[in-house]
């Protein structure tokens, strides 16, 4: 891994960014949001679920109501807005239109214009001068009247009669001289001069501070830990912020936040031995890490504008072994599982295409019919085109993976 990141920055190789083989359309992903955790209805058994903590079925369905309609009146305000200025330039044209007649050029009302006053309108008279053929003056009066006749005009004194002067050699004595070969002898003169006037500099109590270096050195990780990329510090910064002597004064929850947060380093920039042992034991302490720090963690990686193919084809292995070791726990987070794995089911990628489609089968065995009907009904009234598309995309694999006649019966129930 370090060994390729290591050509990719010497110039013999490219990253392979999933945003750069996407079109307009696909980019319409990172727009989505992850949405909160939803209720878990079969969580208390036979209880009525406390649907005060999370959000419910009825909560998303009112708010994608509430969307769309605002969506729709800011759609008819722009509307409105286009035509009223359409009706302005109409009218201003017609305006303009009713005061000029373009055809003839006249005043609408009538009144003609004033004719500019030509010399060729007027009658000649004798004496007067004239301009002949060839730029030269020549007069209209008569051979005998010598007081009538114009001298001819002298010619004006141009600057490129002049003979042009020899430019001095080297420029030497104009306003921007031009430059001269230097010599060995004259390098090695101005170089000792130069190294002289450094040594030779006057002392001064200024600060040093800007003899330094300008730039920030990255803190150096924890022993065991791989390199970070520029784009990991926003998701993995902490594990920098944080020294080791001061981990086990932290609370329980936060030591288990860094222990998510390295193994999913390992995974996205490790080494392949790190690698294989880090796929290994999120799985395993998945159920001790919990639910929600996991997704909390892995989930935003994914939607990371900067993701390359190989990354993205790790993290989402890591959520399909999730849901083998969490079985139903996944259900509050089955709609942010869907937002991010719903557009590798439309990306150009078949191998993408196909573990989109096994990780929604996964997910529909874990959770159940119900739940992702619930998930994936509101979605079906989204504003945006793209939402809609992929949903429908995802029923098709929820139908596919727990048969159709199952589908049909909660279709008709929610639809």
């Amino acid at each position: 891994m370090r060994f390729r990141e290591m050509m990719i920055e010497m110039g013999f190789g490219k990253r392979k960014r999933v945003i750069d083989r996407e079109s307009d359309y696909q980019k319409r992903r990172y727009k989505r949001e992850l949405s909160p955790d939803r209720n878990d209805a079969f969580a208390n058994g036979e209880k009525t679920p406390d649907v005060k903590a999370r959000r419910s079925y009825a909560d998303v369905m009112k708010e994608e109501l509430l969307k769309r309609q605002k969506e729709e009146m800011v759609g008819e305000i722009v509307k409105k807005k286009e035509e009223e200025e359409k009706e302005k330039n109409k009218n201003k044209n017609k305006k303009k239109c009713q005061e000029t007649d373009t055809s003839t050029g006249r005043v609408v009302d009538g009144t003609p214009l004033k004719s500019r006053r030509n010399r060729w309108d007027e009658t000649p008279t004798p004496g007067r001068v004239g301009v002949g053929v060839g730029g030269g003056m020549v007069s209209d009066a008569r051979p005998g009247d010598k007081g009538l006749v114009t001298p001819t005009p002298k010619r004006e004194r141009s600057r490129w009669d002049q003979t042009p002067m020899e430019t001095p050699a080297g420029g030497v004595g104009l306003a921007t001289p031009s430059r001269v070969g230097v010599t060995p002898e004259l390098y090695n003169l101005m170089r000792w001069d130069k190294d002289i006037d450094e040594r030779n500099r006057p002392l001064t109590d200024e600060m040093k501070k800007n003899r330094k270096q300008n730039f920030d050195i990255p803190k150096e990780l924890p022993a065991g830990l791989p390199c970070m990329k520029p784009e990991d510090y926003q998701y993995f910064g902490a594990l920098l912020n944080e020294e080791e002597e001061e981990e086990e004064e932290l609370s329980l929850e936060r030591q288990k936040e860094r222990k998510i947060m390295k193994l999913l380093l390992k995974i996205k920039n490790g080494t392949p031995p790190q690698r294989k042992a880090a796929l290994r034991q999120i799985p395993n302490k998945a159920r001790e890490f919990g639910v929600g720090r996991l997704f909390d963690q892995i989930l935003p990686l994914l939607m990371q504008p900067t993701l390359e193919d190989q990354d993205r084809h790790l993290l989402v292995k890591v959520i399909d072994r999730f849901l083998y070791k969490l079985d139903d726990l996944v259900r509050p987070f089955g709609h942010k599982i869907l937002v991010v794995i719903e557009p590798l089911l439309i990306d150009e990628d078949y191998y993408a295409c196909i573990v989109g489609k096994e990780i929604i089968s996964n997910l529909s065995k874990a959770v159940g019919l119900a739940t992702m009907i619930a998930n994936l009904r509101p979605d079906m009234d989204h504003v945006d085109e793209y939402v809609r598309n992929t949903t429908a995309q995802a029923f098709n694999v929820v139908a596919s993976a727990l048969g159709i006649p199952n589908l049909l019966r909660f279709l008709k129930a929610a639809c």
